[in-house]
């Protein structure tokens, strides 16, 4: 790879289309792939020419088609780390995004390859930020009992009492998955 290649921008590259999951930048991930895939060609274009990809994601009407009008234009700039086949016929990538892009034009379809600009970071209002997040304290203390900030996307915490749905007597007799479908408070998707 190249020593900055972000620095290299607008250029063009093999373009990706992934229906099953959204990256982000800097974030590390397995794709999937069977042997007639399209995608292929844009991969094998990419590792065979020492080039970056962007990985977009598809549309909900996606079904195979790779025209614009079914994929979005933006999506993450990155390497792919090693490519395998697996025994069940499919094709596994392990792919590194580095930075935000945006297809700015396609340039070919077989493998589809596009003029691909990144999308800059734009920086952000301390003040701000912190002002949101003592909101979002405050609200999350109306509903939880917590001691500390967490810093984790998942939150584990007791839910308060008066938020809390009681089981009746048919429901404490309950075991397993049927036990774990009953909604124990007024938060969805809280166990």
């Amino acid at each position: 790879m190249l020593d900055n290649p972000i620095e290299q921008f607008p250029k063009t590259l093999p373009v990706i289309v992934e229906p099953n999951i959204f990256l982000y930048p800097f974030m590390i991930s397995p794709l999937f792939y069977r042997v007639d895939d399209e995608n292929l060609k844009a991969i094998d274009y990419a590792l065979e020419n020492n080039s970056m990809v962007l990985v977009v994601p598809a549309k909900e009407e996606y079904r195979g088609k790779r025209d614009k009008k079914n994929i979005y234009d933006t999506g993450v700039i990155g390497s792919i780390m090693r490519k395998t086949s697996l025994p069940d016929g499919k094709i596994k990538i392990l792919f590194q995004g580095l930075a935000r892009g945006k297809i700015a034009q396609k340039i070919t379809e077989q493998p589809l390859r596009a003029l691909v600009e990144i999308i800059e970071a734009k920086p952000f209002n301390e003040i701000k930020v912190e002002a949101l997040l003592e909101v979002l304290r405050e609200k999350v203390s109306e509903w939880f009992e917590l001691d500390s900030d967490s810093p984790y996307m998942l939150l584990v915490a007791e839910v308060k009492k008066d938020k809390q749905t009681p089981m009746t007597k048919e429901q404490n007799k309950l075991f397993g998955i049927e036990e774990l479908n009953i909604p124990r408070s007024q938060i969805p998707a809280v166990t």
